[in-house]
């Protein structure tokens, strides 16, 4: 926490936030993605954007949804801004997120979804988006981004003293951010990134007008990635007062760069002013970047909500199972503990099970090839895996609220950098969630059957009946 909480303080004192680029006070768009870079370098974590080997098979363009490439002017009530993560489906790749709530929504409003490629949204595919998609009526970003591809390439041509312009800045700002932290600390860069951000602010708001202009829609719903063509809609609907919706994509902490959280909310103008969470304990409040908390409204998570519902017809017996929820910043501290853990038990009948996060699946952990630890990928769902498991261990994840909504007893490791909002969120439930520190401590939990979590505790942190409050909820902002 020191590295962010430093992050934060100076970024004020640094006056970071009023640096001028072509007449765009552009800190505030960079920042998310900037602040967690600087917090894995100065931390020496693991980066949390994992990247793919390169493909060209990534920036082609799928014939069958060719119509799907282009906006017509058309209105519609609600624009639900989604990010390409997607399982697959009998009816094609679905959000397990953003699918859900247009399905309820478009029962009453006209919806208009819209998508980014990966590979300018911090996604880890070697594919721009899932095809077939589950996602009737959508408009894909990919044209747009490959000219910008070949923009960017050719900016510095056209644009040579606006260029130098850039470069000139990124090397103050470098220099400022790299001097918060002590002498011999590890270099924190971003150049690549703060050049494509800024010619992006050049050069993308008659895109971002057009698309608000067209679609004219009442409301603006986002499943949030700190990129900065979202933050543009948000900065957009912001200047025409069109209510801008953050659904809740995990659990909010206090390190999460994808909620832009400041300790200075004046300097913050790219704010929504309403955030879905999946229930009352699932947000801590004051890692917020929104200026009227009244605004939280839990609603809920609906593909969970009838997750568990599917899976309470299918009892399955506990096996003697350890599960291990991985994530992409902390992967080589957890993969190096579970190992550790995985000596203590190897003369038992218990077996870990490691799940990778899905953004950390190209990532391989030597110290995990051990016979007793199988490591998942994509090959079985959370769900296959906390159906089976004895006991779960993990530092932050919204899989562990999962796991402890299904009965799951959840051993927290405090000592693990992500660990501090999850036991600020669990250190009021009385049985089923942990706190531990080393692998040792996992022994006095096993093979325990007085640790399961209580219903009365699970309804704290998983608001329930989600389509009724949705609906009810935009009722609310937009009418209907």
């Amino acid at each position: 926490m020191e590295a962010i909480n430093i992050f934060l303080k100076k970024e004020q004192e640094s006056k970071l936030f009023q640096r001028k680029l072509f007449g765009i006070c552009y800190w505030e768009y960079i920042r998310p993605v900037v602040s967690c870079e600087t917090n894995s370098t100065i931390s020496q974590t693991s980066e949390m954007f994992s990247k793919t080997k390169f493909s060209f098979s990534k920036y082609a363009l799928r014939l069958k949804n060719f119509k799907d490439y282009f906006l017509k002017k058309k209105d519609y009530d609600i624009l639900v801004v989604a990010q390409p993560r997607r399982v697959k489906t009998k009816k094609g790749y679905r959000s397990n997120i953003v699918d859900y709530y247009i399905d309820y929504l478009k029962e009453d409003y006209k919806v208009k979804a819209i998508e980014e490629p990966t590979y300018c949204s911090l996604g880890v595919s070697n594919n721009a988006h899932e095809f077939p998609l589950y996602t009737e009526d959508i408009y894909l970003t990919d044209i747009h981004e490959l000219m910008h591809i070949i923009r960017k390439r050719i900016y510095k041509i056209i644009h040579p003293i606006k260029y130098k312009k850039i470069l000139k800045e990124y090397e103050e700002v470098h220099t400022i951010l790299n001097s918060w932290y002590k002498k011999g600390h590890p270099i924190v860069n971003f150049k690549e990134f703060f050049i494509d951000s800024i010619i992006r602010l050049d050069k993308d708001w008659y895109y971002v007008k057009r698309i608000i202009r067209k679609i004219n829609p009442k409301a603006v719903m986002l499943y949030y990635m700190p990129g900065i063509f979202k933050q543009m809609i948000i900065h957009e609907c912001n200047l025409q007062n069109i209510p801008t919706i953050e659904i809740q994509h995990g659990t909010i902490t206090k390190i999460d760069p994808l909620v832009n959280h400041t300790y200075d909310m004046a300097t913050i103008h790219n704010d929504n002013q309403y955030i879905f969470s999946f229930g009352d304990l699932q947000v801590n409040h004051y890692a917020l970047t929104i200026k009227d908390e009244k605004k939280v409204i839990p609603v809920g998570f609906p593909f969970f909500e009838e997750k568990i519902k599917e899976l309470s017809k299918s009892r399955t017996k506990r096996k003697k199972e350890i599960l291990i929820v991985s994530q992409s910043t902390i992967g080589d501290a957890i993969s190096k503990w579970t190992a550790e853990l995985a000596d203590l038990i190897k003369d038992t009948d218990y077996h870990i099970t490691f799940k990778y996060h899905p953004s950390e699946i190209p990532k391989n952990y030597e110290c995990l090839k051990k016979d007793n630890i199988t490591e998942i990928k994509t090959e079985k769902t959370i769900y296959d895996l906390q159906k089976e498991a004895e006991i779960q261990i993990g530092s932050y994840s919204t899989s562990l609220y999962e796991g402890f909504a299904l009965k799951v007893p959840t051993l927290v490791i405090e000592s693990m950098f992500g660990s501090i909002e999850t036991v600020d969120i669990l250190k009021d439930i009385k049985k089923g969630a942990y706190f531990i520190d080393k692998p040792e401590d996992v022994l006095k939990y096993l093979g325990r059957h007085d640790i399961t979590p209580l219903d009365k505790d699970i309804e704290k942190i998983w608001k329930m009946n989600s389509k009724e409050n949705i609906k009810k909820e935009i009722k609310k902002i937009i009418g209907g």
